[in-house]
């Protein structure tokens, strides 16, 4: 799992900022058929 660090909110600016993934990416899980069931949203 990855950590959410900070975020912003300003104006039409909405970011999201996650701890470094090694040898990865967050959205290969995000968007991963086979992977996407790895992440849980509770």
């Amino acid at each position: 799992m990855v950590k959410l660090l900070g975020f912003c909110n300003e104006g039409d600016e909405e970011i999201l900022v996650y701890e470094h993934v090694p040898n990865s990416s967050l959205d290969h899980f995000i968007f991963d058929e086979h992977k996407r069931w790895l992440l849980t949203w509770d």
